[in-house]
């Protein structure tokens, strides 16, 4: 959540790479929940759901635990205005055993490690302690009937990570490896896309140039093949990556230089990547939420600075192939 407003030149996308076929609406400006970036964001019960995530107010960097959800993008329900969870950012959230699970992430002070999980968003229910470190925008996803962490990093050490954990009830953790094949990294999304997890990009926090555009693949969480050294867009962080009509999607982020991104990219295998839009019209952006409903790719906020000067987005908007 933070960078400095900056495009990257037009030129760096050829035309002829160009796969102009995603039109993009807006629905709103400003939803009824507060401009924030690196909410939790899952569909759950034929909804979409926010959870928690940034926001700047009284010129002050503030953690939300609040809950909305949305049958259409344009109604929300504050479905509780303060959950019992702390508050907190770049927290990792999924479904999971038909219920909403969220876990780890940043409080404004310090990492977290904590686990909860709720049927209905309103009443949440905490797991005792997990052996994994606490650990802020670290990877995460559902895999083979399994919650999948992996990397993050420390906020007080910096200290960046490239361990696997899992679970098969969300309670019980196992260390899939303490040292994957991957640079220690954090800010960088984990999928579940043609029977693998997918790690892609990321970068090491407290080192503003030191991004990635690799991309890597396992069927166990312990041994990984990267399958793209140099994926063909940029190095970057806080970036947005989902499955969407059986191709991998690729959103926005920030690269070298404290540059944010608003370029899209697809790929059917993971290796082979096209460029959708080179400056998609929702602007420059970081840690927006993104989730596919209704066949349809949703987004949802992020953020276009690195002050309190700069943007954080409450906007909504949607696209369809």
């Amino acid at each position: 959540m933070f960078v400095v407003i900056i495009t990257l030149s037009l030129s760096l996308y050829p035309e002829s790479l160009m796969a102009q076929d995603a039109v993009w609406t807006k629905l709103s400006d400003n939803a009824p929940w507060s401009a924030r970036d690196s909410a939790g964001e899952v569909v759950f019960r034929d909804k979409m759901w926010l959870l928690g995530g940034w926001t700047i107010e009284d010129n002050a960097f503030k953690r939300l635990n609040d809950v909305w959800n949305t049958a259409d993008g344009k109604i929300w329900e504050n479905v509780s205005r303060e959950a019992p969870w702390p508050v907190r950012n770049l927290a990792g959230c999924v479904v999971f055993r038909d219920n909403i699970w969220i876990f780890g992430g940043l409080d404004g002070k310090k990492a977290l490690n904590d686990v909860w999980y709720s049927g209905d968003g309103k009443t949440w229910h905490e797991t005792p302690p997990v052996p994994w470190t606490p650990r802020v925008a670290f990877g995460y996803t559902v895999y083979n009937g399994k919650i999948w962490v992996a990397g993050g990093m420390d906020w007080k050490t910096m200290t960046h990570y490239n361990d696997v954990w899992c679970s098969a009830d969300g309670i019980n953790w196992i260390l899939v490896t303490e040292n994957a094949p991957w640079n220690p990294r954090s800010m960088f999304p984990l999928i579940d896309f043609k029977d693998g997890l997918w790690l892609f990009g990321g970068g090491v926090y407290d080192e503003k140039s030191t991004n990635f555009h690799d991309v890597w693949r396992s069927v166990d969480g312990k041994a990984w093949t990267k399958v793209a050294n140099d994926a063909g867009w940029a190095e970057r962080r806080f970036h947005i990556a989902l499955e969407y009509d059986n191709e991998l999607w690729l959103l926005g982020g920030v690269t070298d230089g404290n540059v944010n991104l608003h370029d899209i990219w697809r790929s059917a295998d993971g290796i082979s990547w096209n460029i959708v839009e080179k400056a998609a019209p929702w602007g420059v952006r970081h840690e927006q939420m993104c989730m596919i409903f209704d066949e349809k790719l949703w987004m949802f906020g992020g953020f276009s600075g690195d002050s309190t000067g700069e943007m954080v987005y409450g906007d909504t908007w949607v696209m369809r192939k």
